[in-house]
């Protein structure tokens, strides 16, 4: 209670204004200071009315136990993430994409009509920008190497171990030191694809996962991808559905006769870059006479080499397994 309030509780006790309470507690003042009630001229009541003051003052706080202080901490700790909660929910974050669109320097591509566009950045990758889609980016990279874009692109990164190149995509980020991947993310469609052909990125997405309540990062190689699910914000990983060879001079031979099994999986895996799983001491024996399939694509020819051994294959979300119990 400040001094002028003293002083207008004191004004209308001693003019009869005063309500029940309030001439109760001046009543108290007076018996606390020593004083008795009387005329007061404004000299007399300011003298009072400070004496009370300085009372008020120095007046001794009360004691209290821990479980007052308990609650007090309690109550500021409460205070503290309510607030941290509202200035989350009501202060507009800057995305990397207003970030990029918003420098003075930035550069705007659009691949309109059915055309692709290619694009060169002053990095030296290059980006292929797929129809109705549009590409952001700086005319200079700093520290990191950072674009936008709304669409779908292949992008062939230079690669730059100091300086990673970052992609961002709606909800997902892409990130990379030099590879080449595809990116799937138009702005109205609910899925976001990311597909790697050469290298190993990481992708993570914007907003955190509701299991762990932290961003959701996935590690891809090449023939891998993952799908984000705008609507549930969830992510799958996964291996794509037509494996291309990233390593053409190996395992060149798609011709195999009196060949060992497990050679012959090994060869695949190193030809796509897809860990092919399987139990070496069944098939050990097991070898296939002849087999032409220069034609055929990784899923039939393991498909083919299963059929042969009467073994049974299955995709995870990295690689293969064969299931066999030996040779046919």
């Amino acid at each position: 209670m400040s001094p002028q309030e003293i002083d207008k509780i004191l004004q209308r006790y001693l003019n009869d204004e005063s309500t029940p309470e309030e001439q109760e507690l001046v009543e108290r003042w007076f018996d606390a200071i020593g004083e008795e009630k009387q005329e007061l001229d404004p000299a007399t009541r300011q003298a009072i009315q400070q004496r009370l003051w300085s009372s008020l003052k120095v007046a001794k706080p009360k004691r209290h136990n821990v479980a007052y202080f308990a609650r007090m901490a309690a109550a500021v700790l409460l205070l503290a993430v309510s607030t941290f909660y509202i200035y989350r929910q009501f202060t507009p974050s800057i995305s990397p994409e207003q970030t990029i669109a918003d420098a003075a320097s930035a550069t705007e591509v659009v691949a309109s009509g059915d055309t692709e566009k290619r694009v060169e950045l002053c990095d030296g990758s290059v980006v292929t920008l797929k129809p109705r889609s549009e590409l952001r980016f700086p005319s200079a990279f700093g520290n990191q190497r950072e674009v936008s874009l709304s669409g779908e692109a292949l992008f062939e990164v230079a690669r730059d171990v100091n300086h990673p190149f970052l992609v961002h995509a709606n909800e997902v980020t892409t990130r990379v030191l030099g590879t080449s991947f595809l990116i799937k993310a138009y702005a109205l469609e609910q899925d976001i694809t990311v597909t790697v052909k050469t290298g190993k990125v990481s992708v993570y997405t914007e907003q955190a996962s509701p299991k762990t309540d932290s961003r959701q990062e996935i590690i891809l190689t090449p023939n891998q991808q993952i799908v984000y699910h705008r609507n549930e914000n969830q992510t799958v990983k996964m291996l794509v559905n037509d494996p291309q060879v990233i390593a053409p001079q190996s395992g060149q031979k798609t011709s195999y006769t009196n060949m060992a099994v497990p050679e012959i999986f090994r060869a695949l895996e190193e030809r796509y870059g897809i860990p092919i799983q399987f139990d070496a001491s069944v098939l050990s024996g097991c070898t296939i006479t002849y087999a032409d399939l220069t034609e055929e694509g990784l899923y039939e020819q393991i498909e083919i080499i299963c059929n042969a051994l009467g073994a049974r294959y299955k995709k995870s979300e990295s690689s293969i397994v064969i299931e066999a119990e030996g040779c046919k």
